[in-house]
């Protein structure tokens, strides 16, 4: 089962054109790519985590690749 989040990044990189629909592969790759960024920066401590919780954990477990 795909994640919300993953879900709803993929159905924003669809677009029409002449021969039909076309998902965009670097649209969607630069959305996942900032949102993984927007998580990185945000410190551990906002979100309630503890220094041994890695900025890479927080990324898989927002993407539900954990």
């Amino acid at each position: 089962m795909m994640h919300e989040t993953i879900k709803e990044m993929s159905d924003q990189c669809w677009d029409t054109r002449m021969d039909g629909l076309h998902f965009d592969q670097t649209q969607f790759a630069e959305m996942i790519i900032r949102e993984c960024m927007r998580l990185a920066d945000r410190p551990l401590e906002i979100s309630g985590l503890f220094d041994d919780y890695l900025p890479s954990e927080m990324i898989g477990e927002h993407f539900g690749v954990l």
